[in-house]
């Protein structure tokens, strides 16, 4: 069997790949994977546009608070952030950024300061369903419109939003798995490790069961699994372990973009 590493990025709601390695199949995936890359940051600024329009048409203001607890780790957040600022000027809005800094405290804090500051809307991507959850509440207490993206909030607070944009990281991990078992199903067995997010994070833990979900009855083993905290310089040091203490893996699954290029 060809011996190959696979790079599997999830960048905002959409699946990339890619590939490293010799042979034509992988050839193939790594066409398939600038495809994949060049439409998931079209959607990623979809998803932020349609956001932003559709608080502003609930709120109907000109202030949006983004309150997003990813931004200061970069990758895809940040052109996510862009489009949302762009679409409201477009409308004649100011989208106002308010990094949480991977704190849930802090985001709710934002967003009650957000609601006694009188801004006529808030888009927020959870840090947790749990911090999402509080935020749901204070804003409908406020009745003021609230939008949320990417992390889900819990089942109860979810029919109480004005707007949910996005897929499920589940959803994600579980196409990324079977979009991989698909493209290498005549292979041999294939030794799988997963670079993780912050543990505790809600999309991390979703995309880590979607994965393990979707690679179920397939060719693919996971081996491993370890943190990196969506950092890309210790992605690469945990991707060289792996190479060290097991040699035989071939498929690496990274949480986000910067992970699987440190990776």
């Amino acid at each position: 069997m060809k011996k190959y590493l696979i790079l599997l990025l999830v960048i905002a709601f959409a699946v990339s790949i890619v590939v490293t390695g010799i042979g034509c199949k992988v050839e193939a995936v790594v066409e398939e994977a600038v495809e994949a890359v060049e439409e998931a940051a079209e959607e990623v600024m979809e998803e932020a546009e349609e956001a932003v329009e559709e608080v502003m048409e609930e709120a109907g203001g000109e202030r949006i608070a983004l309150i997003n607890p990813f931004y200061s780790l970069g990758s895809y957040q940040i052109p996510f952030v862009d489009s949302a600022i762009a679409t409201g000027k477009a409308m004649g809005a100011e989208v106002i950024l308010f990094d949480a800094e991977m704190n849930g405290e802090k985001q709710f804090d934002q967003a009650k300061q957000a609601i006694a500051d009188g801004f006529d809307g808030i888009f927020i991507v959870p840090l947790d369903p749990a911090t999402g959850a509080k935020i749901v509440q204070i804003c409908q207490d406020a009745g003021v419109p609230l939008a949320t993206s990417t992390t889900d909030v819990d089942e109860a607070s979810r029919d109480l939003l004005d707007v949910r944009v996005g897929i499920s990281g589940q959803t994600q991990g579980e196409a990324i798995a079977k979009y991989v078992a698909d493209v290498f199903k005549d292979d041999g067995p294939l030794k799988a490790v997963i670079i993780t997010g912050t543990p505790d994070v809600e999309v991390s833990q979703a995309r880590t069961a979607g994965f393990k979900i979707g690679v179920e009855g397939t060719n693919i083993e996971i081996v491993a699994e370890q943190s990196a905290d969506f950092d890309k310089a210790k992605a690469l040091a945990i991707m060289e372990n792996f190479l060290v203490t097991m040699p035989e893996v071939t498929i690496v699954f990274g949480h986000d973009d910067q992970m699987a290029a440190g990776a």
